[in-house]
């Protein structure tokens, strides 16, 4: 089996054979949300622009564990290159020059306690224990969604405040990844479906489950856990099933919504904790906290119920 520097040697030589001899090749550590950073690969071409971060050791670790092979490194290197250049030209031209930049500024949700230091360089604005931060992200015409997060130093080259930064986000965010809510059979794979289920115990609704709960995330299902603040959007749920809304954080991309009749906060916060540990990337997390959307209020708020 190759070490990493073996392991690094023989993608370089891939990339350079994919994108020319003239690209340049460089290593370094990226910071990820929730504390975890990884080595990434960044590839640049005087001829072809720079392309986004491959985590590279990431992927050295799931070919060290044979959970991948080298041949299936490369290929999917080679793929993510071939399609971030396809679908990242008038992305990287835009942010390069400025122009269109207002359209592309989006907004994500992250755990607050968890990134206090993070959001130190970062513009954002407190939901609850949560953050909401900005991003300049692609439009809707991709397969795929890539994210520059924007920093305090960033929004004043831009000449904006964080209330300009929000209301743009906000309105960007609303409009090109509006919430979509579906049946949670619909949305997750098959194991994540199994665990979901085991909200509902031994009660005769299990039976009925895919009426009972549900995802609420974007299109792309990607960073659309920020949705469970658009305004208005768990309204229609709540009435059609006449009872308040139970919210999990599922991870940054989604969260899980159950009617609350008939359900315990204590064990949903378990099932949040065990889904966390189990099943979401460690950099996806949200938090651990229960929500409830109040259908007299309209208001989301945390579950107190769930943390004594």
């Amino acid at each position: 089996m190759l070490d990493y520097k073996e392991f690094k040697e023989i993608i370089i030589n891939e990339v350079k054979a994919i994108i020319g001899e003239e690209t340049k090749v460089e290593f370094k550590t990226v910071h990820k949300i929730n504390q975890v950073s990884y080595e990434g690969m960044m590839v640049s071409s005087r001829r072809r622009g720079v392309f986004p971060t491959i985590p590279m050791e990431p992927c050295f670790v799931a070919y060290q564990n044979g959970h991948v092979s080298l041949d299936q490194v490369i290929q999917m290197v080679r793929t993510r290159l071939l399609v971030q250049e396809h679908e990242l030209s008038d992305f990287i031209r835009d942010v390069q020059t400025g122009n269109n930049i207002k359209e592309r500024i989006f907004m994500r949700v992250i755990n607050y306690e968890k990134n206090k230091e993070w959001l130190a360089d970062y513009p954002h604005r407190r939901r609850l224990d949560l953050a909401i931060t900005y991003y300049l992200g692609t439009d809707d015409r991709g397969t795929s969604l890539y994210a520059a997060n924007i920093s305090y130093k960033l929004m004043q080259a831009m000449g904006l405040t964080e209330e300009e930064l929000y209301r743009l986000a906000y309105e960007n965010s609303t409009t090109k990844q509006p919430p979509v809510i579906k049946k949670i059979k619909d949305t997750f794979p098959e194991i994540l479906w199994d665990m979901a289920s085991e909200m509902l115990g031994d009660n005769s609704a299990v039976s009925e489950a895919d009426d009972l709960m549900y995802v609420l995330t974007n299109p792309k299902k990607k960073l659309g856990a920020v949705c469970m603040f658009y305004e208005g959007v768990f309204e229609e749920l709540a009435e059609s099933l006449q009872d308040d809304l139970f919210i999990l954080p599922s991870s940054t991309h989604e969260v899980i919504i159950v009617p609350c009749e008939g359900l315990e906060a204590e064990k949903l916060q378990e099932i949040v904790k065990e889904v966390n540990r189990t099943s979401v990337e460690a950099d996806e997390v949200l938090g651990e906290s229960v929500y409830i959307y109040r259908r007299n209020k309209k208001t989301v708020e945390i579950n107190l119920e769930a943390l004594r």
